[in-house]
C-alpha cells in the first residue's frame, strides 16, 4: 500500500490549490454580453456586467452587475461626443432608469442616447426590433455591446467619452 507522506500531502495542495482558487470565479456577466436579447417589443434590452480591475489566481471575476441609463430621445443618430455632451448640458433625459442585472425598455423608433456613466452611445431603435445593448462596467469605464437579430455579431464600442 502507498504511503501518503507529509511532503506528497504539500505536492497534492500546491497542484490543486490552482484549480480550486477559481471554482469560485463569478463570471456571469462577460458570459452574457455576447448574447442577443429576446426578441420582444420594440426598444431596448440587454445585460449589465461588472468586471473587476483585479486579477486574482487566474480570475477576473465579472458578475452581472448595476447601471444607471439615460435615455435622451434625439433627432439624428449622435455620433461623437461634442454631440453627446451638447444634448446632455440641452435638457434633462427622457428617461432614467437604475438596472440589475438584466434590462428591457419598450421604446418608439427612432434615433436615441443612451448613456451610462461617464460614456454615451448613439442607437436607432427600428420598428418592431429589440435592439441588443449589453453594458460592461470596469470600476469606472463602460463599454457597449450593441447587437440586432439583422445583424451579426456583437462587437464591444467604447461609446463617447463625455464625462458627465
Amino acid at each position: 500500500m502507498p504511503r501518503f507522506t507529509p511532503h506528497g500531502a504539500l505536492l497534492l495542495a500546491a497542484c490543486t490549490a490552482p484549480m480550486l482558487s477559481c471554482a469560485d470565479c463569478d463570471r456571469s456577466g462577460c458570459e452574457r454580453l455576447g448574447e442577443l436579447a429576446t426578441p420582444g417589443d420594440t426598444g431596448v434590452s440587454g445585460v449589465v456586467a461588472a468586471q473587476s480591475d483585479v486579477v486574482a489566481d487566474g480570475c477576473q471575476e465579472c458578475p452581472m452587475g448595476e447601471a444607471t441609463l439615460t435615455l435622451w430621445r434625439v433627432d439624428a443618430a449622435v455620433t461623437n461626443a461634442a454631440d453627446a455632451a451638447a444634448t446632455l448640458a440641452e435638457r434633462e433625459a427622457d428617461v432614467t432608469e437604475n438596472v440589475s442585472g438584466q434590462y428591457s425598455r419598450a421604446l418608439e423608433p427612432g434615433a436615441y442616447l443612451l448613456c451610462v456613466r461617464p460614456r454615451c452611445i448613439g442607437l436607432t431603435i427600428t420598428a418592431g426590433e429589440t435592439l441588443t445593448v449589453n453594458v460592461k462596467r470596469l470600476d469606472g469605464p463602460v463599454s457597449f455591446f450593441v447587437g440586432a437579430p439583422s445583424v451579426a455579431g456583437f462587437q464591444e464600442n467604447p461609446g463617447l467619452e463625455v464625462g458627465y
